[in-house]
């Protein structure tokens, strides 16, 4: 984390006398981790990102932005186990499906360098993408198939905390690394006449959520910010 902390004053070093521009911005995540196994099945969730960049101009083709969000990654696992249960001499199945949902909750610090191509309108970005997990929540379905006892269901909702420790409660989940740090890469436009930028990125986590388990996030998202012009270079 020292390094980061080092790029971020050097581009404030940067900052005077060149053209700064601040980006409100807000946008759809589509989020998903490497967490599986032969069992179990990972899909996509939804989610959101609310947040505020702040660019400074280089030169006239590359600039340093620097953001602070609030960005929402989540997915979805499913499994099946089947166990058997004896009562007397008779044997009888029983069949679990389970379905969990995990939506995470970051502090993201986004570094990024924005290079200019082809045309002044169009723009690639790419760098490191630090977060802090704030919390989250978590939800499970659980149905059951029985020859014993027929079908049954069970569903709840708990807490996602970021500290290694043994759940209280069994709804509640609780991940090992409360920081993650992904590499981020883009592409941009801006439109109108620079009113409205469009752009599209993927983040790719390099943290695992669990020690000993490849459970790192990933994440495509689709922004629009609105520019606000604060100064330019003399």
């Amino acid at each position: 984390m020292k390094v980061l902390y080092v790029l971020i004053v050097l581009q404030l070093v940067f900052i005077s006398g060149y053209s700064q521009t601040i980006y409100p911005r807000l946008g759809v995540t589509v989020s998903t981790n490497t967490y599986h196994d032969e069992t179990r099945d990972v899909d996509p969730k939804i989610g959101f990102l609310l947040g505020v960049g702040y660019d400074v101009s280089l030169t006239k083709a590359v600039s340093l932005q620097l953001e602070i969000d609030y960005i929402q990654k989540a997915f979805q696992s499913r499994h099946t186990e089947s166990t058997s249960l004896q009562v007397g001499e008779d044997i009888y199945s029983i069949k679990q499906d389970w379905k969990h949902q995990y939506f995470m909750s970051y502090l993201g610090l986004p570094l990024l360098v924005k290079i200019k191509v082809l045309h002044d309108n169009l723009y690639i970005s790419g760098g490191a993408a630090p977060g802090i997990g704030l919390g989250g929540s978590h939800k499970y379905d659980l149905h059951e198939t029985s020859s014993y006892v027929g079908e049954s269901h069970e569903s709840g909702k708990g807490k996602i905390k970021f500290n290694g420790k043994t759940p209280i409660k069994n709804e509640d989940v609780h991940f090992d690394n409360q920081w993650d740090v992904g590499v981020v890469i883009g592409v941009g436009a801006s439109l109108f006449k620079n009113k409205l930028s469009f752009e599209c990125r993927y983040e790719r986590g390099m943290v695992n959520l669990y020690e000993n388990q490849d459970s790192k996030n990933r994440s495509f998202q689709v922004l629009l910010s609105a520019p606000i012009q604060l100064g330019k270079k003399q």
